[in-house]
């Protein structure tokens, strides 16, 4: 009787809720008896996100962080300027603004053709050679275009991003192994009509790079973590003058707090150091490499970014074998001094030129460095192996920046952008890591020179410098350490400092003399356009407990990571009293046995 009464209870509530419901509550979903109104929902239950000209509906099982962003428009820009120049190449012609109605479109170029005609009667050629190169616009597909591989799209936003933003996108490939990736991804390319460029799918992200041999023109790993077992498939799977676009949020593994897990991973060992953030480029350019040249591939890196909680590398995939040949001079290991961060590097190869003009590969000379550091007299570690050569394309670079100035208003994190990539494009070439002054100066308890007196001192002795975007106090030069530390040294004898606090390995540097004749007189390329125009080039945090966040899922989904914490503060205290409670009280067994026994 009271199950007659339930489901004829039930069955009314349902006839009156429907109506004025777009979903069934969660009463309804907990008595299992309707399972068909409780899987329904619309765009009402999620939260819409728009960012750049994608709008997508955004739901707590699926990963997102808006943190993110700048990663997103930086990748945006370096894909429009690939495929603007992979589809020049081709005599094809790209615009990055909005494109125009059709009927607009379709009138401009039948007055183009007018006008040739009433210009040149006859002439056939023009008219044809317009029709040869038309202008493509983002958000259309276009055959014969680029395509795009998002192995790890989780929502699908950067994919949708690429279809509205970038020109000339034949197909895009939004993969992901979770099914409620998958679904998010269909209803947010369905919400953005883009059902004929972005195509969703739910495989494993290796095995369909593997499966697709040679078959995209650009492939973006955006992992949660290591992407280290993604870039072996990767390689497999981009074309000949393909681009690679990889992320990695796992700095403590490749900045040295776990140097065994970063070799296990990546093939390289980090090690704690002032420069561990372009170290960990370096170990990454060096893991692509050595992907590479299995194949007879080589990488050319276009642009490599450390940037807030990962890192982000740009390379250009290229066949060759003879080029490939020539990875072992661009490998490097670093000895890294334990107290002062001297450090000397160990290429694996080098070039030799025979009598007859003939260049022969051969092993490299060495040890660069003696046992024990020359500077401070400290041991040394070794780190690597990893990337030895230039960082970025310059030239590419400076194009990326103008294109990010120019369409400054289609990009949210544009004034960020520009100072990030001001910064890049002067950075020293050959400069191999970086040197933060501050923590040398605090090695030897010494006040700090400002930068321009730094700056000076070294353009004075000859050699190049520019600040470096993975530090806001790093100074990047091609001049060797012992340079840097004579400049110090000149530093503390006009401001001196006590010498009885010092180390051993800080009085050992001070007593060295110097090999260079120091000078502190103001250089005119001391203070460069980037600090000049005071551009933003290190962003302060951007929200409160913000970082690469955690992994989605559907455990309480209402909770704030704020409320998770006062949630989780003293859980383990809690539970070490809940233990000495139990402890402390007689089971039911002795409680009868005690009874009994009174």
């Amino acid at each position: 009787m009271r199950l007659f009464w339930h489901i004829l209870h039930h069955q009314v509530f349902e006839k009156f809720l429907t109506p004025y419901s777009v979903a069934a509550p969660a009463c309804i979903a907990r008595t299992g008896l309707c399972t068909t109104v409780s899987t329904m929902s619309t765009e009402e239950n999620f939260k819409i996100v728009k960012e750049g000209k994608a709008e997508v509906l955004f739901s707590r099982e699926v990963f997102y962080n808006p943190v993110q962003e700048f990663n997103r428009d930086l990748s945006v820009s370096v894909i429009r300027l690939f495929t603007e120049e992979l589809l020049q190449s081709k005599g094809i012609k790209v615009s990055f603004e909005d494109a125009k109605s059709t009927d607009e479109v379709e009138g401009t170029q039948k007055q183009e053709i007018e006008d040739k005609d009433s210009a040149v009667v006859g002439d056939v050629s023009e008219v044809a050679g317009a029709e040869e190169e038309p202008t493509i616009y983002a958000g259309s597909q276009f055959q014969g275009g680029i395509k795009i591989l998002e192995a790890l799209a989780a929502s699908g936003l950067r994919s949708i991003r690429y279809a509205k933003e970038v020109p000339g996108v034949e197909e895009i490939t939004a993969n992901d192994i979770a099914t409620q990736a998958v679904a998010a991804m269909k209803r947010n390319i369905s919400h953005n009509n883009l059902e004929e460029i972005v195509k969703a799918s739910q495989a494993d992200a290796c095995l369909l790079m593997y499966q697709n041999p040679r078959s995209y023109d650009v492939i973006d790993l955006d992992p949660y973590g290591c992407a280290a077992q993604f870039i072996d498939p990767a390689v497999h799977a981009v074309r000949p003058g393909g681009l690679l676009c990889v992320t990695c949020t796992d700095m403590t593994v490749l900045c040295g707090n776990y140097g065994e897990t970063c070799f296990t991973k990546y093939g390289g060992f980090s090690v704690k150091a002032a420069y561990s953030h372009e170290m960990a480029l370096r170990i990454l350019l060096y893991t692509l490499q050595s992907s590479a040249t299995r194949c007879s591939r080589y990488i050319e890196p276009i642009l490599s970014v450390s940037a807030d909680f990962y890192i982000r590398a740009f390379v250009k995939v290229h066949n060759g074998q003879a080029e490939a040949k020539h990875s072992a001079r661009k490998t490097a290991v670093a000895y890294v001094c334990t107290y002062c961060d001297n450090f000397a590097l160990q290429r694996f190869g080098q070039l030799v030129t025979k009598n007859n003009g003939n260049i022969k590969f051969a092993a490299a000379h060495g040890p660069p460095t003696s046992e024990r550091c020359d500077n401070c007299g400290g041991r040394y570690h070794m780190a690597g192996p990893m990337w030895a050569e230039a960082l970025h394309n310059v030239p590419f670079v400076r194009k990326v920046l103008e294109h990010v100035k120019t369409h400054s208003s289609q990009f949210n994190t544009s004034a960020r952008l520009a100072g990030l990539l001001t910064v890049i494009s002067e950075e020293v070439p050959d400069g191999i890591f970086y040197y933060p002054i501050s923590r040398f100066c605090n090695y030897i308890r010494a006040i700090c020179p400002s930068q321009v007196k730094m700056r000076s001192a070294i353009l004075n002795a000859g050699y190049q410098v520019s600040g470096t975007h993975c530090s806001a106090e790093g100074i990047k030069t091609d001049a060797p350490p012992s340079v840097i530390w004579d400049i110090l040294r000149a530093w503390v004898k006009e401001n001196p400092v006590k010498r009885e606090k010092l180390s051993p390995q800080a009085v050992h540097i001070l007593d060295r003399e110097s090999s260079i004749d120091v000078s502190f007189e103001t250089h005119t390329e001391a203070d460069p356009p980037s600090r000049r125009q005071k551009l933003r080039r290190f962003q302060q945090n951007p929200e409160k407990y913000w970082g690469p966040m955690k992994k989605a899922g559907p455990v309480a989904p209402q909770e704030t990571l704020k409320e998770r914490k006062l949630r989780k503060q003293g859980k383990r205290s809690r539970q070490e009293e809940q233990s000495e409670d139990t402890e402390k009280e007689p089971t039911e067994k002795n409680f009868k046995t005690e009874t009994t026994g009174d």
